[in-house]
């Protein structure tokens, strides 16, 4: 979670009447100003605000199989405050997380949460509360960021939350990051009693290398295609996010199967396929446009990094290649009208003006790439040469159009020539909300990088992707397998430290074929493999949630593009209940057995098993 983005989450809070005392996890918890029950609240009189409560421990298990990791957290608060307090656990978590499990633990027993409509939920919740007794509710509170209310926090006592997640680990340059949220820490009111991360990678392919950049952890090489990542420390305000970096080592093309086949019902699989990080070919000559962010919010750190970006990327260009320059702020400077071959001289010119650029103005996100996908339209015609857009920037759009869903609709339609977009975004601050789905509507990639991140070893890797396109036109097939509901629904194309994640379901069972075909230098090439798709591999029972959030999160982009309709709102809701996914129509609600039991029927069958 961004510093940026924690301030936001206090002020809006703040303005809302809840007291700032808080104790940060992955998240923070907000302490509500204390009424008596029953009393009516003065109007206006100053609140005493709360001692903020303690974090006693923070615990971190993650286990990597592949691409997908298995997070869980157990944190326990203290409240040193005479009297029980309400409290908000606002937390942050990446997009493709699928939250599988949401617990308390009330008086040494762990209750966990039941997924109901969020309405229904909330209505549960405060009638709860108004009767003194010890609910908790989890909701979905926009991008990336959800929220428990938490009640009550006893007196001189302790509130126990552990919470479980999945997610996906999305490999660029061949380096694939894992990122724990511990950020948010530094911003406590006093040290962390106990703190520990332990995160456990195992692969299919080989693990070429494991290291974790953030902190001072051991690593335990179990074998091969096995390693441990161990963190641990007491009395700390840990100040930066946990981030463990692997990468595997394959032939030219590698695929990794994870299936998973209930009684009774259709598989669910996940395919990785991952193009050799070693394999050297020679370079394709292409055209790259470079559009750099100069807006005021880019100043400081953020501009200097953007500008090393530039730099690292013109003095590896390959003489073949052609380039040009986009600077924005409030208007959209083109360096020149048209693309220059990358010869000494230009190279070194534009390393003089990327030297020169400062940070000032507005952010004309929507201008800037319109104007550099226009200067793609007579670019490339020789020869078939790839052209591509290396897009600079913190993603904070302040000048021309600022709506998210409208820029990216803008880009789709000005982009009918297919040209791969990249995102290198700078800071902590990222609209990553608006950089993820303009490189994955435009058949690019994305890397960012924080400001207290290793920047040459993230700009190495980006531009490694960017300079060997291994394969365009990328189609995969599962032959016997019968496999549907895919997704992505439009594949990528794959570059060199690139990887294509598929989920789907599959009706066929057996030894199947999987084929990948794609385009290289104009000729087609073929991939094969054979795989078992009928083998039920209980301990990938995950795969179910990870495909349904993958659904959901298709169907929310339809809703954020094209309107809401009863029909894609039902259909996310049937999913959520069935596969216990939090989303924006559904909550979690922690409640004791007893006040369980008052929940009727009818709502109850709604909100599908318990998760």
């Amino acid at each position: 979670m961004s510093s940026r983005a924690s301030h936001v989450v206090l002020v809006g809070l703040l303005m809302s009447g809840v007291s700032a005392a808080t104790a940060w996890a992955d998240g923070l918890i907000v302490v509500h100003p204390w009424v008596p029950p029953g009393e009516i609240r003065p109007v206006p009189m100053p609140v005493p605000r709360p001692t903020p409560l303690h974090v006693r421990y923070h615990r971190v298990e993650a286990e990597i199989t592949d691409s997908v990791a298995i997070t869980r957290i157990d944190q326990v608060f203290y409240n040193p405050n005479p009297r029980q307090l309400e409290g908000t656990y606002i937390f942050p978590l990446a997009d493709d997380v699928a939250i599988q499990k949401f617990s308390m633990v009330m008086d040494g027993k762990e209750v966990r949460g039941e997924l109901l409509d969020r309405d229904k939920a909330r209505e549960i919740y405060q009638g709860i509360v108004n009767k003194n007794r010890d609910p908790a509710l989890l909701e979905y509170m926009g991008t990336r960021m959800y929220r428990a209310r938490v009640f009550p926090i006893p007196a001189s006592g302790e509130v126990r939350i552990q919470l479980e997640y999945s997610q996906t680990i999305e490999s660029v340059g061949g380096l694939a990051t894992y990122r724990y949220p511990l950020n948010t820490e530094k911003f406590s009111s006093a040290p962390l009693g106990d703190v520990s991360v332990r995160v456990r990678i195992r692969s299919q392919l080989p693990l070429a290398a494991v290291f974790c950049p953030s902190h001072q952890a051991s690593i335990d090489r179990k074998s091969p295609n096995e390693a441990t990542v161990g963190y641990e420390e007491k009395n700390v305000k840990p100040d930066k996010d946990f981030l463990v970096g692997y990468q595997t080592s394959t032939d030219e093309f590698g695929l990794a199967l994870l299936t998973y086949r209930g009684a009774g019902e259709d598989g669910y699989f996940m395919a990785r396929i991952v193009p050799s990080f070693g394999q050297e070919r020679t370079p394709l000559p292409k055209d790259l446009t470079f559009v750099i962010d100069t807006s005021g919010s880019m100043a400081g750190t953020k501009i200097e990094q953007a500008r090393q970006a530039l730099r690292f990327c013109l003095a590896n260009l390959n003489a073949e290649d052609r380039f040009s320059i986009i600077a924005f702020s409030t208007e959209v400077r083109p360096w020149r009208d048209r693309l220059l071959r990358a010869s000494r001289e230009n190279v070194a010119e534009a390393r003089e003006y990327a030297a020169g650029l400062s940070a000032v103005g507005g952010t004309n996100i929507n201008d800037a790439l319109l104007t550099a996908l226009k200067q793609g339209e007579t670019a490339g015609k020789d020869g078939g040469r790839p052209y591509m857009i290396v897009f600079l920037t913190d993603g904070l759009p302040t000048i021309g159009e600022r709506d998210v869903q409208k820029i990216l609709k803008n880009v789709r339609q000005a982009n009918a020539g297919r040209v791969r977009l990249f995102v290198f975004g700078v800071g902590s601050d990222l609209n990553t909300q608006l950089l993820d789905k303009l490189a994955d509507d435009n058949h690019g990639s994305r890397q960012y990088v924080s400001e207290q991140e290793d920047l040459e070893l993230k700009l190495s890797s980006f531009y490694a992707m960017i300079a060997h396109p291994v394969l365009s036109d990328v189609k995969l097939s599962f032959g016997g397998a019968e496999a549907y509901d895919l997704y992505p629904h439009d594949l990528p194309d794959l570059f060199k430290g690139s990887e294509l994640v598929v989920f789907g379901r599959c009706r066929g069972t057996g030894e199947q074929a999987v084929v990948l075909r794609g385009r290289r230098a104009e000729a087609e090439v073929v991939f094969k493999w054979t795989r078992d798709f009928g083998r039920r591999q209980l301990g990938h029972d995950y795969l179910p949630r990870l495909w349904a959030n993958r659904k959901i999160a298709y169907l929310l982009d339809e809703i954020r593009m094209n309107g809401e309709n009863a029909e894609l709102k039902d259909e996310i809701v049937r999913l959520a209940k069935r596969y216990g996914i939090l989303t924006p129509y559904t909550s979690f609600l922690v409640m004791e057995e007893a006040e369980l039991r008052g929940v009727t029927v009818n709502d109850r069958m709604q909100a599908g098993e318990r998760v």
